[in-house]
């Protein structure tokens, strides 16, 4: 054989295996089919069987979903309805609201346009009325005027008036003024005092020193009749009526010689005596006491001793008179009788420096 024939040979053989093969896997293929076909037919039958089932529980789940949609779109709709209410309400409150304040600005507009009416028709009554009051005001200034010039020209005339008055009381009253500011020296009672005649006295009230002047009591009898000696001829009645007077203008009366012979007589001597009097009982009681004596005595002293005897006191009560004895004490006693006389002087204070 010729190489081209066991070519061919060969190539046939190779085709021969190719078509075996080939059949062998078509064969393969239509059993794997049948079997695919089987188990599909089998897998379809199952998944009729579950698909039934599975409908079935598809159905129940839809019912089940749509009663609980039914039930949401109800729950839905109460709460739809329910908002679609409150949001009625809201709106219907809102708009009851805005009529309000509509009727409020309408009102208020009303009003503001009233009082500017008012205001308007007030002001040209206001104008009106302020030119006839400036009529009638330009008359009673002037009427005014003329009174205020008349009441001013009197009190003008009246403050000079006051002035002059008052300067004329201040000079008057000016040493009563000098005298209030100034300061005079202190005395108590008790103290021993000598005058620039060289008399000494006794101060028997306190006076301090504010008070221009002070009262002494002589310390011994006055010498009636001028002989140097104090003796029964220097004592004298109280009064040659037998009566308790103590007048300055009756001749008869001790009085009348104290404030008017002693005075005299007293004032050649020192400056300043403003009165001449009587110790009275008051007057008496209370020295004694300040000084702390007793009611009587055996010792003497300034008040009271055997050398000044009995001497007169003036009376503080009416129709009285009293004496004070050698011991201290005081008695009652008539104007006919006779005793000495001890004056009491109120003297400026400046006649003593």
């Amino acid at each position: 054989m010729s190489e081209k024939e066991n070519l061919k040979k060969r190539i046939n053989i190779k085709n021969k295996k190719d078509a075996i093969k080939k059949l062998s896997q078509t064969t393969k293929k239509t059993k794997q089919s049948k079997k695919t076909l089987s188990n599909k037919k089998v897998i379809t039958h199952e998944n009729k069987k579950t698909s039934s089932k599975s409908i079935k529980d598809k159905k129940e789940n839809v019912i089940l979903h749509n009663t609980e949609i039914d039930k949401k779109n109800t729950n839905k709709q109460k709460t739809d309805s329910k908002n679609t209410t409150k949001n009625k309400k809201v709106e219907n409150s809102k708009n009851n609201i805005k009529t309000i304040v509509k009727k409020e600005n309408n009102e208020n507009i009303r009003q503001n346009k009233i009082k500017k009416i008012s205001n308007n028709i007030g002001n040209k009554l206001k104008d009106k009325i302020f030119e006839e009051l400036k009529d009638e005001d330009l008359k009673k200034t002037t009427k005014n005027n003329k009174k205020t010039t008349k009441k001013s020209k009197l009190i003008i005339f009246l403050f000079i008036c006051i002035v002059i008055i008052g300067i004329v009381i201040f000079v008057k009253n000016f040493n009563v003024i000098e005298e209030k500011l100034k300061n005079y020296k202190e005395f108590f009672i008790g103290e021993k005092v000598i005058l620039p005649d060289n008399s000494i006295w006794y101060v028997v009230e306190n006076s301090s020193s504010n008070i221009k002047t002070v009262k002494l009591l002589k310390e011994t009898q006055i010498d009636i009749n001028n002989d140097g000696k104090i003796n029964d001829n220097d004592k004298m009645k109280f009064y040659n009526k037998n009566e308790y007077i103590f007048d300055s203008n009756d001749k008869a009366s001790i009085a009348y010689y104290l404030n008017n012979e002693y005075k005299k007589s007293i004032n050649e001597k020192i400056d300043g005596i403003e009165s001449v009097s009587l110790l009275t009982s008051k007057e008496y009681v209370n020295i004694r006491e300040k000084m702390g004596y007793d009611y009587e005595w055996t010792t003497g002293n300034w008040l009271a001793s055997n050398s000044l005897g009995t001497w007169w006191l003036d009376s503080s009560q009416n129709e009285k008179i009293y004496v004070v004895n050698t011991i201290g004490s005081y008695k009652l006693s008539n104007a006919a009788e006779t005793n000495y006389v001890r004056p009491v002087i109120t003297i400026n204070k400046e006649s003593l420096q």
